[in-house]
């Protein structure tokens, strides 16, 4: 958002580092659920 602020034009750096952080959530997320859940369910 900061980017867009100061420069109106789209530049591929803030679009690369939006994509690379929106689709490496998910897949962590589920990551670290999953682990968690065979931990508690004593299958670790």
């Amino acid at each position: 958002m900061g980017w867009a602020v100061i420069d109106t034009a789209i530049h591929p750096v803030p679009l690369t580092l939006f994509a690379v952080m929106f689709l490496w959530q998910m897949p962590h997320t589920y990551a670290i659920a999953i682990r968690s859940m065979m931990i508690m369910l004593g299958l670790d």
